[in-house]
């Protein structure tokens, strides 16, 4: 599956998916071109990423180095900091317009478009993509994490 994969056109682009797909929490949403050259690999179902099969991750995570030539620390780490860079950007106080606290999350409706869709994943798997990065170095004061636990985290 590899040697199909070395094959394709766009090996990096195909090597960036699986590594992402290898190590994220839920299905990704759907990035047709690429999962189709990643065949071997990935597949779309309802617009999501699936592995063909469990063995097909269990493979790339148990070490095949040339979808993570950098560890797969390293892409739990760029995942943990693009998703830390997007929501620090996109966060805002009531961000959903309630104008009062203490709404119970059944009788809250999002607006159309929701501000939150594209940052579902990272607001919930933020942490865990840092524990897997092994990177104890965002976590001093002032410095990422502080930062964004200080001004951001609340919203």
């Amino acid at each position: 599956m590899l040697d199909q994969l070395n094959k394709s056109g766009d090996v990096e682009s195909c090597r960036h998916t699986l590594a992402i797909a290898s190590v994220v929490r839920r299905p990704l949403g759907a990035l047709r071109d690429i999962v189709e050259l990643c065949g071997s690999f990935l597949f779309l179902r309802d617009d999501k990423v699936y592995f063909i099969h469990q063995s097909a991750q269990d493979f790339l995570l148990g070490g095949a180095t040339t979808v993570f030539p950098s560890g797969v620390e390293e892409v739990h780490y760029g995942i943990f900091s693009k998703s830390l860079n997007a929501m620090s950007q996109t966060l805002w106080r009531d961000i959903y317009g309630l104008r009062a606290p203490g709404w119970l999350i059944s009788d809250v409706t999002p607006p159309c478009p929701d501000p939150l869709a594209t940052l579902r994943y990272s607001c919930v798997h933020w942490v865990d993509h840092l524990c897997a990065s092994g990177r104890k170095d965002a976590l001093h004061d002032h410095d990422l994490v502080h930062t964004f636990l200080e001004k951001k985290y609340i919203y």
